[in-house]
Formats: C-alpha cells, sequence, structure tokens
C-alpha cells in the first residue's frame, strides 16, 4: 500500500501500488486525491479495480451521544498523545449514527477500509459502539468507478 497526499504520491499509488490509504478527512478532498490515484491508474494501463483497498486511517471517540463524544475527545486526546499537540484533525467524534452518516459518503466515493484510532482506553466500547455505527453503512455499487 502507499500513501500520501503530494501529487507524485497519489500518482505513484496509481501506477504501482496494490492499495492507497489517506489520512485526508473531508470528503472533497478525499474524492480528490482518490480521482487523482484513480487517473494515474488509467494513464498507466492499469484496470482501476485492481488498486486494491481503498483507505482512510483517522481517530475515532464515540459515545451514545453525539455531542457528549465531541465534549470528551480534547481530554482523551490529551491523555492519548501526552503534551503533543496535533496541528491537522482527521477525528471521528460523535454518536453511531453520526459517524456512520459521515462514513457514508466516503463509501459512495470509493472507501473500502478503515484504520481507527480510538483515544478512549475503553476499547471493548470504542469497538461495540463501532460496530454499532458499521452496521448502518450501505454497500454502494457503481459501475466504471
Amino acid at each position: 500500500m502507499r500513501g500520501g497526499s503530494h501529487e507524485r504520491a497519489l500518482r505513484r499509488a496509481g501506477r504501482y501500488g496494490d492499495g492507497w490509504i489517506t489520512t485526508v478527512p473531508d470528503i472533497d478532498g478525499f474524492r480528490a486525491d482518490l480521482g487523482k490515484v484513480r487517473d494515474a491508474a488509467r494513464a498507466a494501463g492499469r484496470d482501476i479495480a485492481d488498486l486494491g483497498p481503498v483507505g482512510l486511517y483517522a481517530t475515532f471517540h464515540l459515545e451514545r451521544d453525539g455531542d457528549k463524544a465531541r465534549a470528551e475527545a480534547p481530554e482523551h486526546i490529551r491523555a492519548y498523545f501526552g503534551a503533543h499537540t496535533r496541528g491537522e484533525s482527521n477525528d471521528f467524534f460523535g454518536s453511531p449514527d453520526e459517524i456512520a452518516q459521515r462514513l457514508q459518503g466516503f463509501v459512495a466515493a470509493g472507501l473500502t477500509m478503515v484504520v481507527m484510532r480510538f483515544v478512549e482506553q475503553d476499547l471493548a466500547k470504542q469497538v461495540g459502539l463501532v460496530r454499532e455505527a458499521l452496521g448502518f453503512l450501505r454497500p454502494v455499487h457503481t459501475a466504471g468507478s
């Protein structure tokens, strides 16, 4: 798999990669970058179906109450990262339904895999809530992605 959002990295992923993973958390940026990967694959004579998984790496914190998840997230992030402050946000904080709604747009754009970093220590709870969120997602079938 190859990652990166720079033009050259996107072209390499399309030409040579067996998958692509990004940290771009907004749907427009994700679509644009994936389009560049697919364009590079086509230009190299590859079938885009051969690109393999299309992934997103992001930070997650879920609660039944989405407002509670967003309010608690900064404390969990400080506990997880310590004094390290992150400049760029790729966070998915909210209720299972909210997370599913946000991810559905990525699925519609071509997402096939998510690598989740949980900032809360109660992993069993987070995994349960993520399973619930994933249960809301619907596959998208498109011709000629």
